[in-house]
């Protein structure tokens, strides 16, 4: 990172700091998407990747610019790091006149900006000086909050994800999936529990290592799918799966909880194998005596649609603009 001081006037550009790894994580894709919808809008976006110039996600479709220099103008760039950078990077922004704001996508990762040798008096100024926080959730909004207490309020922008279009509901078969990197040793476990209650005409498929549109063809075929997040900010694979007209049962991961509403998505307490178990085995036979057809089922599958569509996430990025060129 090469901070220039350049007054000459000029467009603003969104720089969004970005991992450099093609690892799939459902946060990574957030970035590039919302960089692409920015620039949608007719407003210059980028992302950026500080430890390895140039590169660029590739585990899923993207239109995003990708940055291919290191300079960084305070005049013209307005910078959004993730929290986890809120240390690294955000202490020097700050202190180079940067306008700026963290993208906090789990309230549970605050602590991790303490990983780059700054201690958590620093972290705290780089937050309370920030332009604008966007927050991906309400329990993230929250934990910002209470973690922050000393932050404006004001400041907090919620954006939600979107889920892709390309998630639908199929013809649906009598699979139940997941996916066993959540929480693994839950998942095996309740794979055990579940031998009695399996009937012998239904399968379990684990979504691993998938592109999304692998993934998003075995949700769209799915009945049933299970739900493993742990302490996330969101949770989006929940969601895709109920978007994709699959019951959706287990752990909200906290962040979840804001769309765990019945009958599309029952929530279990984490740890609660037994009643893990026994929601999985009411769900299979909620499925074989048409649930998933019902009107109530529908109707709740459309809200989510609605609210976690492409058009939600657009305004909410519409506002965020708004705000950054109020910054200027």
């Amino acid at each position: 990172m090469k901070i220039v001081d350049n007054t000459e006037s000029g467009e603003i550009e969104i720089v969004f700091f970005g991992l450099a790894h093609n690892k799939i994580v459902g946060g990574v894709k957030v970035i590039y998407k919302h960089a692409e919808m920015i620039a949608g809008l007719g407003v210059h976006s980028s992302v950026y990747s500080p430890d390895k110039l140039g590169f660029n996600c590739s585990w899923f479709d993207h239109n995003a610019t990708i940055r291919t220099d290191h300079e960084l103008n305070k005049t013209r760039n307005f910078i959004v790091l993730p929290e986890i950078w809120a240390g690294r990077y955000g202490l020097q922004l700050l202190q180079a006149g940067f306008r700026y704001a963290i993208y906090v996508q789990n309230g549970y990762y605050l602590n991790s900006a303490l990983n780059w040798s700054h201690n958590a008096a620093q972290v705290k100024e780089v937050y309370e000086n920030a332009n604008l926080i966007l927050s991906i959730s309400k329990d993230t909004t929250t934990m910002i909050s209470t973690v922050y207490p000393t932050v404006d309020k004001k400041k907090i922008i919620r954006v939600h994800p979107h889920v892709d279009d390309g998630f639908v509901p199929g013809e649906k078969e009598k699979i139940i999936s997941y996916m066993p990197r959540k929480l693994p040793v839950h998942s095996q476990r309740l794979m055990f529990y579940l031998l009695e209650y399996l009937p012998a005409d239904w399968s379990v498929v684990p979504i691993e290592n998938m592109v999304p549109f692998k993934a998003a063809d075995i949700l769209s075929r799915s009945s049933i799918f299970l739900s493993f997040c742990d302490i996330e900010g969101f949770g989006l694979p929940p969601l895709e799966a109920a978007i994709s007209g699959a019951v959706v049962v287990g752990y909200t991961g906290q962040g979840a909880r804001e769309y765990f509403k019945k009958p599309n998505l029952i929530a279990v307490q984490n740890g609660d194998f037994r009643n893990f178990t026994l929601k999985v085995a009411d769900a299979i036979k909620a499925v074989d005596a048409g649930l998933l057809d019902t009107e109530g089922f529908q109707e709740g599958r459309a809200l989510l649609v609605k609210k976690y569509g492409r058009e939600n996430e657009q305004r909410q990025l519409e506002a965020f603009v708004k705000r950054v060129e109020m910054a200027f």
